[in-house]
């Protein structure tokens, strides 16, 4: 329990001292001289140090890594036999029948999504009346919403999100997104409140991966046998789970 105690105040001073660079960073690199270019490089070197010092203290030892490593290699097994069955061997066409070939089988998936995705036609004569009980938001609400978004909000929702999970494209997990983020923290609100004005995010913010999991249901041969499942980077993430908390906020107030 000393152990562990004594762990997590380094861990607190180790943060300390990398918010304190990171700040003195921010200062310097605003309109630099010459001498904060210097002391810039400084500071960057401490960071690096501070990061590599902290990520070897966090290795475990051989007995763990022993020990994990029949855990991790029955998870490995489990994965793999999981993966198998989303595996697809064929697809009925519905002119030509079976088949097997996977650009065949391709063009039947890109064609099965298109059609579901496809913008369909809408009656909008009926939205007058679907809205017209809702209750409006009352100013003070409205200055809630449009209030910035703060780092300790998405730091919040960045610890709810469930560890172990896959990322996005852009191969990023959770845990190093826990590691990193005192430190990027303000870049990143930054650039989220600046999306949050104009009213879009970067190109590529919103990309996802599409992956199959196969039904429980008996394989037919069709892509109604599988479950479509996005995979989404976790910066997306901490915003899709700071939003609701907002609105959560003003509806039980």
């Amino acid at each position: 329990m000393i152990i562990q105690e004594e762990e997590k105040e380094l861990n607190r001073e180790t943060r300390r001292e990398l918010n304190g660079l990171s700040e003195e960073y921010r200062f310097r690199a605003t309109n630099p001289s010459n001498d904060d270019l210097a002391q810039l490089e400084i500071i960057r070197q401490k960071i690096h140090d501070k990061l590599t010092e902290k990520f070897v203290s966090s290795i475990p030892s051989q007995d763990d890594r022993d020990f994990k490593c029949l855990s991790n290699l029955a998870k490995a097994r489990l994965a793999h036999g999981k993966a198998n069955q989303s595996r697809i061997a064929y697809l009925i066409h519905p002119s030509t029948g079976r088949v097997e070939v996977d650009n065949e089988m391709m063009e039947i998936c890109c064609n099965f999504y298109q059609a579901l995705y496809n913008v369909k036609p809408i009656d909008t004569s009926y939205w007058s009346e679907l809205f017209e009980d809702i209750t409006t938001l009352n100013q003070n609400d409205i200055d809630l919403l449009d209030r910035d978004i703060t780092t300790g909000e998405c730091f919040e929702a960045l610890k709810a999100l469930q560890l172990g999970r896959v990322p996005g494209d852009d191969g990023l997990t959770i845990e190093l997104w826990r590691f990193i983020f005192p430190i990027i923290g303000g870049y990143f609100i930054k650039m989220v409140n600046t999306a949050k004005d104009k009213g879009q995010f970067h190109d590529g913010f919103l990309n996802g991966l599409l992956t199959l999991l196969k039904k429980e249901s008996k394989f037919t041969g069709t892509m109604k046998n599988f479950r479509p499942l996005s995979l989404m980077n976790i910066d997306y993430k901490i915003i899709t789970k700071v939003f609701p908390e907002e609105l959560y906020m003003i509806t039980y107030i």
